[in-house]
């Protein structure tokens, strides 16, 4: 068995990849994905638009540091559901 990687797998090893390199197994295996699913070929090329379109806006911008705590707080909460719980009974 290869071993492919789901769908799902591939949106986070995509964008795992933009911002490091993956293991060399694992980026072999994230093509072979691609060169058979047509809509993870798309959502790839979609990120790689969305990151250089940032990439070219924020070039020789700041960010405030209140800014970038809060988008690294959702970023952390969307990779782990369980600390990102609202407790509803307020």
């Amino acid at each position: 068995m290869l071993g492919l990687p789901s769908c799902k797998q591939v949106s986070e090893q995509c964008s795992y990849q933009l911002d490091e390199d993956l293991p060399m197994l694992k980026r072999a295996r994230l093509k072979l994905h691609l060169a058979i699913c047509e809509q993870c070929r798309r959502y790839v090329k979609q990120m790689k638009l969305t990151d250089a379109s940032v990439r070219y806006w924020v070039r020789g911008r700041r960010m405030p540091s209140e800014v970038k705590q809060q988008l690294l707080t959702q970023f952390q909460e969307m990779n782990n559901p369980d600390t990102g719980k609202k407790d509803d009974s307020q």
